[in-house]
C-alpha cells in the first residue's frame, strides 16, 4: 500500500484478513501502524472469527 495522499482527504483502508503468505490470521488481538508524511498511529484490532 505505498500510494501517494493528498491532505485534506478522507481514506478508507480495506483487510481481506489474510497474512502477506494469504493464509487466513486466526482470531485475536493484532496491533497494525499506518504512516503517512510524518504521521504515525498505531491501533488495535479484533479479529473474531
Amino acid at each position: 500500500m505505498n500510494e501517494q495522499l493528498s491532505p485534506g482527504q478522507e481514506y478508507q483502508v480495506n483487510w481481506d484478513g489474510t497474512d502477506d503468505a494469504g493464509n487466513v490470521v486466526a482470531s485475536g488481538l493484532y496491533i497494525y501502524t499506518l504512516q503517512s508524511r510524518g504521521y504515525v498511529t498505531s491501533r488495535k484490532l479484533m479479529m473474531l472469527r
